[in-house]
């Protein structure tokens, strides 16, 4: 080739900020570039051009987001694409990776996120029963991480897994709310509307030990947003094997229809605000009530203790790692749920500590704190038998709990002592769990 014809005046070019940030890139016949402009090689311009937007230059070299999921999350502060569009983008950056010497590092410029393709924006509600209970719109740069990180830790996603949430966030006329208590996700809902109808595409509990009762009441300001936009119901998808999750929502929910298609039930919920009853209230048997006999007591424990309850709690537990979750659970029983904290007292020390709350009418839910082995047999079969008194002076005629199932195999001489009996195996959870009830 003689090169005839060829205009050997093009000049490649790019302009930075003075953070690094390339702004543009380009083409210019001349000698010219534009003001700020650098000079640079054809192939670079043509991987500027679908990165510049988060492509970095030190002076000296370029630099570009290689991890995928961080590279996804720079596409979507742009503001332009769906979660989808931009996880299609992310794969078809690919190759342009290497033209790019250096990994970036994290970015602290991005504060996009906004779902430029919503139906309309969530606005933040702050739920009056719970301090720190919000619902809001969800932003993908904001809410991206902590959503996967608590989706992980409570075992629906691996690592590896965040392209399946990613490609179903800001879908067109989409409706993407994220429930939050004091920081951390509580749940995460994604619907598209069209034709006056919503439908959940996902919905993620980031914990599967909150009571049905208290998925419903989340509802509401929901129902409410819908209701004022226009629509006229949400539609959602169950799979056919979770008949205890049909059966709350038939209890909790008042469906209009159920229909079963092949492995899922679809199911329809008319706006209806007359299923919300409200937060349970605390029980109590009133200030002062105990049970003692012998040097064993049992009374009810007060917000202001929570804190000595946990260094109980720490001190019992020593270094196992499992000590995390009676810690977590001790604050969202008692803050969420509106359990109500029994501790177990030996010659005025304390020994155990169970949170009761209300699970559906009749029945209370329990949760025990402590390892079995940190106490006299003798004497937690005395605790126990007075905190069954306190459940059913509270009107409750019948209490369940979970466990691990290895855990309940490797003691089952220790739960049969409960007076407990094995109602179900739950598979649903990171390790198969025994639901049990004790009768009162």
């Amino acid at each position: 080739m003689s090169g005839e014809g060829v205009n050997k005046t093009l000049k490649h070019y790019f302009v930075p900020e003075s953070s690094g940030k390339i702004i543009c890139c380009g083409i210019i016949d001349g000698d010219t570039l534009p003001p700020g402009a650098i000079e640079t090689t054809g192939e670079m311009v043509a991987a500027l051009s679908l990165a510049y937007g988060f492509a970095r230059w030190d002076g000296e070299e370029f630099s570009f987001p290689k991890d995928d999921r961080r590279l996804w999350k720079a596409l979507m502060a742009q503001g332009g694409h769906t979660g989808k569009g931009a996880l299609d983008a992310v794969r078809n950056l690919g190759g342009i990776k290497e033209a790019f010497l250096l990994d970036t590092p994290d970015y602290v410029d991005i504060s996009g996120g906004v779902n430029f393709h919503a139906y309309e924006d969530f606005p933040s509600y702050d739920f009056p029963e719970v301090s720190g209970l919000q619902v809001r719109t969800f932003d993908s740069n904001r809410d991206f991480d902590p959503v996967m990180e608590a989706s992980i830790k409570a075992g629906v996603h691996t690592e590896s897994e965040w392209a399946e949430v990613a490609r179903r966030v800001h879908f067109i006329n989409s409706v993407d709310i994220i429930h939050t208590w004091r920081g951390r996700p509580v749940q995460l809902e994604l619907y598209t509307v069209e034709h006056f109808v919503a439908s959940a595409t996902r919905t993620i509990h980031f914990s599967k030990a909150r009571p049905y009762w208290f998925w419903r009441e989340l509802m509401k300001p929901v129902f409410s947003f819908f209701s004022a936009s226009g629509i006229e119901k949400i539609v959602s998808t169950v799979v056919t094997e979770r008949a205890d999750w049909i059966e709350a929502l038939k209890r909790n929910f008042n469906p209009k229809a159920l229909l079963k298609k092949h492995n899922v039930w679809q199911v329809v919920y008319p706006l209806d605000p007359a299923i919300f009853k409200g937060w349970p209230d605390r029980k109590t048997l009133g200030d002062g009530w105990n049970l003692d006999s012998g040097g064993v007591l049992v009374r009810e424990m007060q917000e202001a203790e929570i804190p000595e309850i946990k260094k109980f709690i720490v001190s019992a537990w020593g270094n196992n790692p499992r000590k995390e979750l009676p810690l977590e659970m001790l604050e969202e029983w008692y803050y969420l749920d509106h359990g109500t904290i029994l501790g177990g007292f030996l010659n005025g020390n304390l020994v155990w500590v169970r949170t009761a709350r209300h699970r559906r009418e009749g029945v209370a839910s329990v949760a025990n704190y402590m390892p079995k082995n940190e106490m006299d047999p003798k004497v937690m079969l005395k605790v126990h038998a007075k905190m069954l008194d306190w459940t059913r002076l509270n009107g409750y005629s019948k209490i369940t709990f979970f466990i691990e199932k290895k855990l309940r195999d490797r003691n089952l001489a220790h739960y049969d002592s409960l007076g407990s009996k094995l109602v179900a195996i739950h598979n649903e959870y990171k390790v198969p769990m025994c639901e049990c009830e004790i009768a009162l």
